[in-house]
């Protein structure tokens, strides 16, 4: 991709993402730590990611989520790559798994549609299995087992020269602040230097929007980005 970009390697890199981008973020400095040593990332900047999708788990199970897509997404995805090998409607209640190639696979359908439209229930137990929501059973420790190979919060090493900022809304309703301090603890038991904003950043304009805090708090992490620039460019 750099290469594609005509970009040279010498250069400094910025990398930013939210949510599942700010997985892909420190997904991308562990690429970099363990293959690529020549290139220099001036600072990265992740908001909200679920970098440890176990601490997700729970909310699933307290049985309320904002986007059921998202956990249908998860579950099937983690299931077809880790092959768990459980028939879909071992997982998922219908219609949502006996329209899952439709709805999902398909690709037709962007979030909202899916969680507003299809699926229609933001209830937990009117989506998944007793199975997946019972944390002691075999399937759930399955899951969890898959989730915790594939934690961005253990078993690499990030590189020294690493800078870090963090962010996460103490109120986000999709990806807990549990996952915000798993890595927080991550990167300072490696030595990387680290900037952090966790707060209730979403809640006010939430109600006026009548969007998810998860969505909202988005404004509030690229504001900081864009202050970050201005400042150091």
């Amino acid at each position: 991709m750099i290469e594609d970009l005509d970009v040279e390697k010498g250069d400094d890199f910025v990398i930013a993402g939210y949510s599942e981008g700010a997985q892909t973020t420190m997904g991308v400095l562990r690429e970099i730590s363990e293959r690529h040593p020549e290139i220099k990332v001036k600072r990265a900047f992740a908001g909200d990611g679920p970098y440890d999708i176990n601490s997700m788990y729970g909310t699933i199970a307290k049985g309320y989520t904002e986007m059921p897509s998202t956990v249908c997404n998860l579950l099937y995805a983690y299931n077809y790559f880790f092959r768990l090998g459980y028939d879909i409607h071992d997982f998922l209640k219908d219609p949502v798994a006996t329209h899952f190639d439709e709805w999902f696979l398909s690709k037709q359908n962007k979030r909202k549609a899916l969680d507003e439209e299809l699926i229609k229930t933001q209830k937990t137990s009117d989506i998944c299995t007793d199975a997946v929501l019972d944390v002691n059973s075999t399937m759930s420790r399955q899951f969890k087992a898959a989730f915790n190979a594939d934690a961005l919060t253990s078993g690499w090493m990030p590189r020294s020269d690493f800078d870090v900022m963090l962010f996460h809304d103490t109120e986000d309703d999709v990806v807990p602040v549990e996952s915000f301090y798993a890595m927080s603890k991550f990167l300072k038991d490696n030595g990387i230097k680290t900037e952090e904003f966790v707060d209730e950043y979403s809640t006010e304009l939430t109600k006026e929007l009548g969007v998810s805090n998860h969505e909202v708090s988005a404004v509030s992490f690229f504001l900081k980005i864009i202050d970050w620039v201005t400042e150091n460019y």
